[in-house]
């Protein structure tokens, strides 16, 4: 359930559909794969039933179609390259401790989890392919290295091995490793990829709060807006022209000829600009021309008069 669930939470969840009873292939538990396939099936077809209910033609659309972002070989020596220059030693042993329980242990929480390991691992590798991918693609494999080493370095205690000196040198110099570098990955991420978010106030908040309210009182069942703000679009996902900005980069072969045609046939009626922004043309359409018809301290709507 958990695993068809992740399909739906990010796209990369549907590595498990297929992860999973390959595992149970390979262990030869022929009938608990029937169950997990058929289980695994059920799920599915369940749950794209109810998104589709709930965002008809949206879910799918925005799924499959938002990743259609271009190939590139090159991208893929990019992105590992980042992505082993940063976490080498997790890197390394994540592999190998998971090919050693693997081969080597007859417990099955330790067989899965290092089969998993390695299939999101290279389930990485393929998709680094896209255009647009970044090292975040091997943020599960480096979690679940992180739970394997830290099983392996129990076992070892358990075993009294960091009794001898070289072993107690390496286990200080590998707990050393971690303290500095965990809490560095959570910055990191912190400052680089979230820090406008923690600045974000309340205020800005409800802002966004109005604006999305106004807009669906104003907004007919198939007109659109556009806007440069996730959580408006978050807020209005069935008449966000754009909801995915995953997908915007210029890199991107989606086709955006869309969005020029409905903005000048007017199914387009709205766009919404902080006031911060000077941005007056979105993919072919022009808003130098529009009115400013509702507005908050930091945001305006103004109004698309191309029909």
């Amino acid at each position: 359930m958990i695993a068809v669930l992740s399909v739906f939470v990010k796209q990369t969840g549907i590595q498990y559909l297929v992860i999973i009873p390959a595992y149970f292939i390979l262990t030869k538990e022929f009938k608990i794969f029937l169950i997990a396939t058929l289980s695994l099936a059920i799920g599915l077809v369940v749950g794209l039933f109810l998104f589709d209910q709930m965002y008809p033609g949206n879910f799918l659309l925005n799924t499959f179609k938002g990743i259609n972002n271009g190939v590139s070989i090159a991208r893929v020596y990019d992105v590992f390259s980042h992505f082993f220059l940063k976490y080498q030693v997790i890197m390394v042993l994540g592999i190998l401790l998971s090919v050693r329980y693997f081969f080597g242990s007859h417990d099955h929480v330790f067989k899965f989890l290092s089969f998993i390991n390695v299939g999101i691992f290279s389930f990485a590798v393929v998709t680094s392919v896209k255009e647009g991918s970044w090292i975040n693609y091997y943020n599960e494999f480096i979690a679940l290295s992180i739970i394997l080493i830290a099983l392996e370095v129990k076992a070892l205690i358990d075993h009294g091995i960091f009794q001898d000196r070289l072993a107690s040198f390496v286990s200080y110099a590998a707990a050393l490793y971690l303290i500095v570098l965990l809490p560095n990955v959570m910055l990191q991420k912190i400052f680089h990829e979230h820090f406008n978010h923690l600045k974000n106030t309340s205020a800005i908040f409800a802002q966004r709060q109005q604006t999305a309210k106004w807009l669906s009182n104003h907004l007919k069942k198939d007109t659109y807006f556009i806007s440069f703000d996730d959580q408006i679009n978050a807020m209005l996902p069935t008449h966000a022209m754009v909801p995915n900005k995953d997908i915007v980069p210029t890199q991107s072969k989606f086709n955006y000829k869309q969005v020029t045609e409905h903005y000048y046939s007017g199914l387009i009626k709205y766009i919404i600009k902080p006031r911060t922004s000077a941005i007056s043309e979105f993919m072919g359409a022009d808003f130098t021309g529009c009115k400013e018809v509702f507005s908050t301290a930091d945001y305006a709507v103004l109004e698309n008069k191309s029909n």
